[in-house]
């Protein structure tokens, strides 16, 4: 390699450097002033939840759902917390309504 080629080889070189610094720079300002929320993340739990509510209820008969929770006379804290997020909600009997009916399609 040349002594030209190879000084334009370190001139490229330094300025790719000061270009990703000011990059970096920019990006790290950026992500200070706001961070960002993990919604796609959020959105997937949500739907899990949802469908593990659904599959819960096909297996057990929604009557049976709704009755084992209205059991709970006298709860402690966490068992109000599990029986608030595990109340039947509309996507809940829409998600045990669509599961219910593939269930029925593929038996």
């Amino acid at each position: 390699m040349s002594q030209s080629s190879l000084d334009e080889f370190r001139a490229s070189l330094r300025q790719f450097d000061k270009k990703s610094k000011s990059r970096r720079f920019r990006n790290a300002l950026k992500g200070a002033a706001r961070p960002r929320l993990p919604w796609g993340a959020f959105i997937r739990v949500a739907f899990l939840f949802f469908m593990l509510k659904g599959f819960i209820m096909m297996e057990i008969g929604e009557r049976s759902y709704r009755d084992r929770l209205s059991a709970i006379a006298d709860p402690t804290p966490g068992q109000m917390i599990g029986k608030f997020f595990m109340h039947p909600d509309p996507v809940t009997v829409q998600m045990h309504e669509a599961l219910t009916l593939l269930q029925s399609d593929f038996l």
